[in-house]
């Protein structure tokens, strides 16, 4: 029987499942290192120890086949699959991103794919959370603008849940600058300065933005204005700039809300007793 007979058998056996049997026949066939179909046997091997869980091993056979032929495409996505199983998710996006033998619709698949297991293993993502956030930040145009936006409101939720306020703030103002946004990013973002009391920062993103239709953002200025003027600490500490900022878009309310929006800063310089800023 001829060497290219008993691969194809192997691919048989694999296809099928019985990689033990796969296995036995490939030892046979290993014997013989000078046979020029032997990077071919280890590539099959690979296969067969992938199918069977062994992937620390099947890894090997895989890169003993780069080692003999550093185009082999087939061993290179051996060890993705080596690696995405093992939970090793910074290697694989690593080797992903230098690799010249994977086409973009190919990479962007195992790329998708990585991301959503990563970020479905708590305990993998608290580990490696910062090299991973690192890597998708250096590639992310690599995506379509759909994806991109999807991708970063994965790391800013993991964020949210951990409470991790300032990286959760550092990646949505990264996201935001690098126009990876969609309207769900931006009230992301509002939202947070809103948890965070950052009414003033709040109020400048609001009236900048674009994404927000006019009806959510008036409701989303009543929130924070009576929100504001409901913390008296924060109040005090802001009342200066917030003014600014209510004055300069006040036409952005109806009439009768106009009115209702002052009388509360007249209140507030009223009560705190600052006559002069409450004539002004």
């Amino acid at each position: 029987m001829s060497m290219n007979d008993k691969l194809d058998i192997v691919r048989e056996y694999n296809r099928n499942g019985c990689f033990i049997e796969a296995k036995k026949l490939l030892l046979d066939m290993l014997v013989d290192e000078g046979n020029i179909n032997y990077k071919y046997i280890m590539l099959e091997m690979g296969q067969t120890l992938l199918g069977m869980s062994k992937f620390t091993e099947a890894k090997e056979y895989f890169q003993n086949v780069l080692n003999l032929e550093s185009v082999n495409v087939y061993a290179f996505k051996g060890i993705l699959k080596c690696l995405l199983n093992m939970n090793k998710y910074t290697n694989l996006l690593t080797e992903l991103m230098n690799n010249k033998l994977i086409n973009k619709r190919e990479k962007t698949k195992i790329l998708e794919e990585v991301i959503n297991n990563f970020f479905d293993n708590k305990a993998l993502a608290n580990q490696n959370i910062n090299k991973e956030e690192k890597i998708i930040k250096e590639n992310i145009t690599f995506f379509k603008r759909a994806k991109r936006a999807e991708i970063v409101k994965k790391i800013i939720t993991y964020y949210k849940e951990n409470r991790e306020s300032n990286k959760e703030e550092e990646i949505l103002k990264w996201s935001i600058r690098n126009n990876v946004r969609d309207k769900e990013i931006e009230r992301m973002y509002i939202d947070l300065l809103c948890r965070l009391n950052k009414y003033t920062d709040l109020l400048t993103e609001l009236m900048n933005n674009k994404l927000i239709n006019k009806r959510e953002k008036t409701k989303i200025l009543e929130e924070v204005i009576n929100n504001f003027f409901d913390n008296k600490a924060l109040a005090n500490q802001n009342i200066n700039k917030e003014e600014k900022i209510i004055k300069e878009n006040i036409t952005f309310f109806k009439r009768a809300k106009r009115a209702e929006i002052a009388k509360k800063i007249i209140t507030y310089y009223k009560e705190n007793r600052e006559s002069n800023k409450e004539e002004e």
